[in-house]
């Protein structure tokens, strides 16, 4: 069955996973691939394409040092203490897809979405990123 788009700018937006070498940028769309054709090291796993080439375009303003310490999929745990027996308890976490400093020493969390528009995004994302703002102070980049 063939997916049917109004038109190719949003045949582009749908989320295909990559497998991609980070030394010599080969990838594929073929998720069983752990090993690099081209180099042989290990394939590192990506949610969509265009993930993928913002990570590599992060890494090139790191090369020039625009900004430092690019970190992918770290996670933030959100706790809270259980009423009868004062343990922590985990309520849910939130994977941001890049985390870097900038130039003044600020944490920039970025999370990467094909479409930029507010009424696009899933509500349990917007939650989270609500909840990183109050927990952490720290605002989510789209």
């Amino acid at each position: 069955m063939r997916r049917q788009f109004k038109n190719r700018f949003d045949a582009f937006r749908v989320k295909k996973p990559v497998r991609a070498c980070l030394k010599c940028g080969w990838f594929t769309y073929k998720g069983k691939i752990l090993e690099c054709q081209e180099c042989n090291s290990t394939c590192e796993h990506f949610d969509s394409e265009g993930e993928y080439f913002e990570y590599k375009r992060l890494e090139l303003l790191q090369t020039c040092g625009e900004i430092s310490g690019l970190e992918r999929q770290v996670r933030y745990d959100f706790f809270s203490f259980a009423a009868l027996t004062q343990k922590p308890v985990q309520i849910f976490y939130y994977k941001a897809d890049f985390v870097f400093k900038d130039k003044q020493g600020n944490v920039v969390v970025r999370d990467y979405k094909p479409s930029k528009n507010p009424a696009a995004l899933d509500p349990v994302f917007l939650l989270k990123r609500r909840a990183m703002k109050l927990v952490y102070g720290i605002e989510v980049q789209i």
